[in-house]
């Protein structure tokens, strides 16, 4: 908006943290002049209560694009995702919405699709007879506030009014994060998402972070009584204490609220400055004082954003730790960085609820889950164990740098079950001999994962993890999304160790052993082949799995702990894949189909009736490096004009892209 009119005086304020203080008055007649009295430009707020895991939201985003675009001047958009989301704001910011997508234009509730709000924009017009402007946003770095002059100006006096400023800060080019698309493949425009996959990674914007003091408004910000064409400023210390990805893309704006009629009858919106004090570092030498870390922050405490600390620490200063990165929930916290190479962990002291470290150079079970700002962390040299979920769900964790002499890092110490994980790089040393594979489940950013290649325990191929020996696969990089075929030497696929991933196409041939949740919450394999020696299965090996074809060479129902009726339901949730298509040997058919657990796939079918067929070795007579045996897994199997097959004919075929000769 074309800024009109100047402040030609100062303006008193206290510098009280996260409050406004003084209103002004300016009178000016040669501003007035300038501006008609009757109308000023009028710019509509739309309050969208929105979520990545929210399928319809799209439509949200596709309508936010359109009105800036049809309405640079006039249009401002404030989106404030819900619970369960990354960028979760809806709490804290206090609209009570009925579901996701929803918006508020003006404070009016109103559909999201674009047609509909460009309609409403037209029609209320774009003048108003009230004003707010932002004139000047700085940053108090004592305080940690921003101070922010507003002008408030109304074309007719108003006696008894209730208005109010209310201060938004929001964040652009947040991300990227996974949005859920259900108009995947719809026929009808839907801003180009018809076009796009079930879930698009983006860059969001107009991202709610803080609101002060509350979503309405508040009061004394604005005079009761208003003469016409007179400009009224206010001075407000806004705290700058919120959770962000990055205070050099944040904006303010400052919406004037009308808590009679509950509108906002007008609004502006101005860049944030550069915080000039988040790249110092704090470095804390505790010498043999453990627990003393909160006293030796002193102020600095909720300040810091990057720190060292040298010396002991102990469970009271893991405390102290979890409160700084907002592992209590506070997601105003901003320590991002912490560096604990030269530190020591010794046991003592209670670091969350009752739970006391009982022991030396261990990183506890969930001593930092839910972690807000923390985004890197560089681990003790001394340290020798990871506990149980320690950085399970952190919101912002990108880089974590593990010691040589680590020994054990244990179940889902990195996992991200609630919250999207942003972690992008981490290291494991040689020492590590107890590797769970759960320790990355949906880690999907982790692209540098690097294996010390001297470890004497495990092997890692650059996409799957291993024993020594090649006999198990322990861990697959979730982000890998291609097709993996097992060495011959492996005959376990160990407890979880595929869980979470986005596989198309898995071979394991010699695989006696499928071990619990070994293949859960895939996010959609096209197959899954197991060869004859398939003996033994763990509880729910593919647990809330999306899978079309899941192939079984072996002749008999392989042992394992299947679980009947629990209440009604089955404890190993089998039954959650009712939609898959089971491929068995012929002989072994009605085996499968009368089985209480296997007999539930959608239907139960020879192998050799399918396009993925299992090749005898009597059919076949393999040319160059193509194998084949009764154990053979399935093949893309082609004519020599190119024509696909679902088994192979006499004469020569393209199998795996190698020609092949059938008798």
């Amino acid at each position: 908006m074309k800024r009109i009119l100047r402040l030609l005086a100062a303006v008193v304020s206290l510098s009280i943290m996260g409050t406004v203080q003084t209103w002004a008055e300016f009178t000016s007649s040669s501003d007035r002049a300038t501006l008609a009295a009757e109308s000023y430009p009028r710019r509509m707020v739309m309050e969208e209560a929105t979520a990545t895991w929210c399928g319809w939201c799209p439509q949200g985003i596709v309508a936010i694009d359109g009105l800036k675009r049809d309405f640079p001047d006039n249009f401002l958009a404030i989106a404030i995702h819900g619970n369960g989301d990354k960028m979760a704001y809806i709490d804290e910011y206090g609209l009570q919405v009925n579901g996701y997508p929803s918006a508020f234009l003006n404070r009016q509730s109103t559909s999201v699709d674009y047609s509909w709000l460009k309609r409403k924009i037209e029609k209320a017009g774009l003048t108003t007879d009230k004003m707010v402007r932002i004139d000047s946003v700085t940053y108090v770095e004592a305080d940690e506030t921003y101070k922010v002059c507003t002008t408030t100006r109304v074309a007719n006096a108003m006696a008894n009014a209730q208005l109010r400023l209310v201060y938004v800060v929001t964040e652009d080019s947040v991300g990227p994060y996974k949005q859920t698309n259900n108009f995947a493949g719809e026929s009808d425009e839907m801003g180009g998402f018809e076009n796009l996959p079930t879930k698009v990674e983006m860059l969001y914007s107009d991202v709610a972070r803080f609101i002060y003091p509350s979503c309405n408004g508040l009061e004394g910000s604005v005079p009761s009584t208003l003469e016409a064409c007179k400009d009224y400023a206010y001075v407000a210390n806004v705290s700058a204490n919120f959770n962000c990805d990055d205070y050099g893309k944040l904006q303010l704006t400052v919406m004037l609220y009308d808590a009679a009629t509950n509108t906002i009858v007008n609004a502006d919106r101005m860049p944030l400055p550069k915080r000039t004090d988040l790249d110092k570092t704090l470095t804390i030498y505790m010498g043999e004082e453990p627990g003393t870390l909160k006293e030796k922050l002193g102020k600095d405490l909720y300040k810091v954003r990057s720190l060292i600390i040298r010396g002991k620490i102990n469970g009271e200063d893991l405390a102290t730790l979890r409160d700084m990165v907002g592992c209590t929930g506070d997601k105003t916290r901003r320590l991002a960085k912490m560096n604990l190479r030269a530190a020591q962990i010794v046991k003592g002291g209670i670091y969350m609820n009752d739970k006391e470290l009982d022991k030396d150079n261990h990183l506890p079970d969930l001593a930092f889950e839910c972690a807000v700002s923390l985004r890197s962390i560089t681990v003790p040299s001394t340290l020798r164990s990871i506990g149980y979920a320690t950085f399970q769900d952190t919101y912002s964790l990108r880089e974590v740098n593990l010691n040589e002499g680590l020994v054990e890092i244990d179940t889902w110490a990195f996992a991200s079950w609630n919250v999207e994980s942003s972690l992008e790089k981490i290291n494991i040393p040689s020492t590590v001999r107890s590797f769970q594979g759960t320790t990355f489940a949906s880690c999907y950013k982790l692209k540098d994962f690097t294996f010390h290649p001297d470890n004497p325990y495990y092997t890692f191929d650059g996409i799957a993890v291993y024993t020594k020996d090649y006999g198990q696969i322990v861990h697959i990089i979730p982000s890998y999304d291609g097709m993996l075929s097992l060495p011959d030497e492996c005959r376990t696929v160990q407890w979880s160790s595929l869980r979470s991933g986005r596989i198309k196409g898995f071979v394991g041939k010699n695989v006696v052993e499928i071990g619990g949740a070994a293949f859960a919450d895939l996010e959609g394999a096209n197959y899954l082949a197991f060869g004859s020696k398939l003996k033994r299965v763990g509880i729910g090996p593919f647990n809330y799995a999306r899978l079309n074809k899941l192939f079984l060479g072996c002749h008999d129902i392989p042992d394992g702990e299947y679980v009947d009726y629990v209440d009604g339901v089955y404890s190993d949730i089998w039954d959650t894949y009712k939609n898959v298509t089971l491929y068995v040997p012929r002989d072994a058919v009605d085996k499968f189909r009368k089985h209480r657990v296997w007999g539930m796939a959608k239907n139960v079918l020879p192998i050799e009736d399918t396009v993925f067929a299992y090749l005898a070795d009597t059919e076949l007579d393999a040319v160059g490096e193509v194998k084949t045996s009764s154990t053979a897994m399935p093949h893309s199997i082609y004519s020599l004009t190119g024509v696909k097959l679902n088994r192979p004919i006499k004469g020569l075929n393209i199998v795996d892209g190698k020609k092949v000769m059938v008798k």
